[in-house]
């Protein structure tokens, strides 16, 4: 069907998931634990059986301290740890795995999955079906790009208008005034969810904000008092953070348009990579299914 959806799938995101959500009781043939792939191919496997996605991507982080993000801002996820080596072998094989499916997996080292996905819903020509919990990619809403979850209990443009009170793609700049601890983005000390919503409700982007300074205390923000200089001193900063949490539409990202098709895969093949993993018995029952399709 032409209005089939593009099903884009947050890897990392669904993989981290199973990681922390699975016991760790599955190893491969050398002991490895690969608790995490095992959590991250039910998902895929659901996407396929069950969610009937027949064209789909799944992009990967591979830019854990290389994105151009640290180099604008150092200390942008500075708090994370980065992956040990079992934890980027579960990673390197989750995207082996989502080849062997007939999945297309993107990966860059100097953006975000979150980019690549931004590019992916710039480019299509279909409706979009995002799939992560990451609140960055609610500023992609729009009519033809959905979440598949919820996140901030919103799934549509309509639901984020509602919930936040402006558009979305306006998010990054509420982003960079309240700040995102996820990210380690401590955005505009003193402003916080309701001031941020109030301004840019009123005033739309961070220059329209600033702008505006003579009316900021019809957005609650009062003339000459501790917010108003906290927003005026760190206009430069609030600018830098919006340059972080806005994502990036058109990463170097190559791909055909054909390749976003789900292939037909080769289960032999598949079968002997999760016998290798350890995993083919757990897998048996949706292999099986896959085979008929």
């Amino acid at each position: 069907m032409a209005d089939a959806p593009l099903h884009v799938v947050d890897g990392s995101v669904y993989f981290f998931r199973g990681l922390f959500g699975v016991p760790d009781l599955f190893f491969d043939s050398r002991d490895r634990a690969v608790n995490g792939v095992k959590g991250y191919l039910h998902f895929l496997f659901e996407l396929l059986l069950t969610r009937q996605a027949r064209h789909a991507v799944v992009a990967f982080d591979e830019s854990l301290n290389t994105c151009f993000r640290n180099e604008l801002y150092p200390c942008y996820k500075s708090d994370r740890p980065l992956p040990d080596e079992n934890i980027i072998y579960q990673l390197r094989l989750c995207q082996q795995l989502t080849s062997r499916l007939g999945i297309l997996t993107l990966a860059h080292a100097r953006f975000e999955a979150d980019d690549i996905i931004a590019t992916i819903a710039a480019r299509a020509r279909r409706p979009v079906c995002v799939y992560s919990r990451d609140n960055d990619l609610l500023q992609l809403l729009r009519a033809n790009v959905t979440l598949a979850s919820p996140v901030a209990g919103v799934r549509t443009s309509a639901e984020f208008e509602k919930r936040f009170g402006f558009a979305p793609d306006l998010f990054p700049d509420y982003q960079a005034l309240r700040g995102d601890s996820v990210d380690n983005i401590p955005g505009v000390p003193g402003v916080g969810e309701k001031h941020a919503q109030r301004l840019i409700s009123r005033f739309g982007r961070l220059e329209g904000i600033y702008a505006n300074v003579g009316s900021w205390p019809k957005a609650g923000v009062a003339a000459g008092g501790r917010l108003s200089e906290s927003l005026l001193r760190n206009r430069a900063q609030a600018m830098l953070f919006r340059r972080l949490t806005r994502l990036q539409r058109r990463t170097p990202v190559q791909y055909a348009t054909d390749q976003l098709k789900v292939s037909q895969c080769s289960t032999r093949a598949l079968r002997r990579s999760l016998r290798r993993a350890g995993l083919d018995r757990h897998f048996a029952r949706p292999l099986a299914r896959l085979e008929s399709f």
